[in-house]
């Protein structure tokens, strides 16, 4: 069975094929930085902010170039097809972390892809998390350690049902398991609620369905691991490294394929 994660879904332009083996040479990376979450409108720019590409162990390796006449425009020079960590930084938003592979021909990530997350809608998300759950979490006015923020995305009804009772395990370099909340959603009424089983009873504020949303936190900084469980027995593993504030972006994430 093999492991994927797609954190970014890139658009790759110009490329060419050949039949010889050549030397790597970089490639034109760039797309829009939006400051929070993707909505069905009123999307806004990182227009005051910074993106930084770095090696899976955090290492620096270069800075985005912002674009002064498109404000939230950002383009780098970068080695192709290549594990790399992309840390975007503003004055509005927590340090935001993703992980990704650069693609293997100059093009553009798909607008809505990478954005930081916003202070103040964090914040009212963990409050809704936190009522819900009855787990206290004040993160975001005292962000020590590191949070993993993320949502799934279904290929199909198989990966909408495997999410359904997954299992989400998050841990730091100490071995300690953070703590974890999550949201399901019951397909049929849109109710959300904390996850159930698959099978059995449902509690209070929980509802049988597919995850849509989690947390982790209570995790030091430094590297990080999350690992998903699928009830269908696929997995997820996501590596990020994090310093003290950073928030670890688990959007966008796939389950593998199931072989036939």
């Amino acid at each position: 069975m093999r492991t994927a994660l797609s954190i970014l879904v890139l658009v790759l332009l110009g490329a060419a094929s050949c039949t010889e083996t050549v030397p790597a040479t970089d490639v034109r990376w760039a797309g829009w930085v939006l400051s929070d979450a993707p909505a069905e409108e009123d999307n806004l720019l990182l227009e005051t902010g910074a993106m930084a590409i770095t090696l899976p162990d955090g290492t620096s390796l270069i800075e985005g170039e912002a674009s002064e006449s498109n404000p939230g425009f950002y383009a780098m020079d970068v080695e192709p097809d290549t594990e790399i960590g992309v840390r975007i930084t503003g004055e509005s938003i927590h340090p935001t972390v993703w992980r990704t592979r650069t693609p293997r021909a100059s093009g553009y990530w798909v607008y809505g892809t990478l954005f930081g997350v916003d202070r103040e809608v964090l914040a009212l998300t963990l409050e809704q998390l936190s009522e819900l759950s009855g787990e206290p979490l004040d993160w975001a006015s005292n962000p020590a350690g590191t949070l993993i923020y993320g949502a799934p995305s279904y290929a199909d009804e198989a990966d909408s049902a495997a999410w359904t009772g997954a299992e989400i395990i998050a841990l730091d370099s100490t071995g300690h398991e953070g703590t974890v909340v999550a949201i399901a959603q019951d397909m049929e009424t849109g109710a959300m609620g904390l996850p159930a089983l698959a099978s059995g009873p449902v509690g209070p504020n929980q509802v049988q369905g597919p995850i849509v949303l989690f947390i982790a936190h209570d995790l030091e900084a430094g590297p990080i691991r999350l690992i998903v469980e699928a009830s269908d027995g696929r997995t997820v593993v996501a590596d990020w490294f994090a310093e003290d504030g950073d928030v670890l972006s688990a959007f966008h994430l796939t389950l593998p394929e199931i072989e036939p």
